[in-house]
C-alpha cells in the first residue's frame, strides 16, 4: 500500500481579530488560567494535496493542535495505539494510529450521517510529525509575538 502525503496550513486570521487580540494582548501570568477554545481559526488537514478538513467550520486552533501533539507523542513513546482528536464546532473525529511502518490516519463524522472523509490513509511517521511540530511552532512563535506572557501559561 503506498504511502500519502501529509500536510497541516495554518490559519492566521486570529492573529488580527479584535476579539482575540484584546484578550491576547491583556493577559498576564497571574491571570487565572488562559481560556483558547475562544481562538478559533481554520486549520486545514491536507492528503495527497485534498483538503479533508475543507468542511469543518472554525475551531479552536490551539485546542487541536495540542491534542494533536499530545495524542502523537503518547503514540511515540508507545502509551498508545490510537488517538482521537474532536473537532468541538462540528461533529468530526480525527483518528491516527500507529500501523507497523506507517501511522494510518481517518476523519469520520460522528453521528446519524456517519460521512468518512478518508480511512486508514498511510502516512510515513516522520512527515507526520515533520507537519505537527511545524505548525506547532509557527503557532507558538505567532503568540509569543503577540505576548510573551504566554511562555509561562501551563497549556502552552
Amino acid at each position: 500500500m503506498s504511502r500519502s502525503s501529509f500536510d497541516i496550513v495554518v490559519g492566521a486570521t486570529w492573529k488580527t481579530n479584535p476579539h482575540c487580540l484584546a484578550r491576547i494582548y491583556a493577559y498576564r501570568p497571574v491571570d487565572r488560567e488562559f481560556d483558547f477554545s475562544s481562538v478559533i481559526d481554520i486549520i486545514d488537514i491536507v492528503i495527497d494535496g485534498a483538503n479533508i478538513t475543507s468542511r469543518l467550520p472554525e475551531d479552536s486552533i490551539f485546542t487541536i493542535m495540542h491534542d494533536l501533539v499530545a495524542g502523537l507523542a503518547a503514540i511515540q513513546s508507545g502509551r498508545i495505539d490510537k488517538t482521537i482528536i474532536g473537532f468541538q464546532e462540528a461533529p468530526w473525529e480525527l483518528a491516527i494510529q500507529s500501523g507497523g511502518d506507517a501511522v494510518e490516519i481517518s476523519l469520520y463524522c460522528v453521528g446519524f450521517k456517519g460521512d468518512v472523509a478518508v480511512h486508514n490513509r498511510r502516512v510515513e511517521p516522520r512527515e507526520l510529525l515533520s507537519e505537527v511540530c511545524y505548525a506547532t511552532e509557527v503557532l507558538l512563535d505567532d503568540l509569543l509575538n503577540l505576548n510573551s506572557a504566554f511562555a509561562k501559561e501551563g497549556t502552552v
